[in-house]
């Protein structure tokens, strides 16, 4: 077995406490430190966000609001609908048109068929 440890006097307890104090020192300047590294750190990121936020909002004032797309996705729906209306009227107004000019030529050649001099 090792023999026990002779019983700590004054001054090397004041060293060791003079020692722990300095360690301790160091260690709080090192925190210190790091904070002021994590603190400029910090302002850079959000200083980034803030720059990123302004040029975001920028950006956003220049889309479409939803409502006003709205509108006018109703109003192109409505023109649509308005033209193939027209469209489909306009065909069946050529439609007709064609059934009366075949039923002119067709009284034409009966006529001209019938009464040959």
């Amino acid at each position: 077995m090792s023999a026990p440890c002779p019983p700590p006097t004054l001054d090397t307890l004041c060293l060791r406490i003079a020692h722990l104090e300095e360690l301790l020192n160091v260690h709080r300047a090192y925190q210190q430190k790091e904070l002021e590294t994590a603190d400029k750190v910090l302002h850079i990121k959000l200083q980034e966000m803030n720059n990123f936020r302004e040029e975001n909002k920028d950006l956003t004032a220049k889309f479409v609001t939803r409502e006003w797309s709205d509108k006018i996705h109703g109003d192109i729906v409505e023109r649509i609908e308005y033209l193939e209306l027209n469209r489909s009227n306009f065909d069946g107004r050529l439609i007709g048109i064609g059934g009366v000019i075949g039923i002119v030529f067709l009284v034409i050649e009966l006529a001209a068929h019938w009464w040959k001099p």
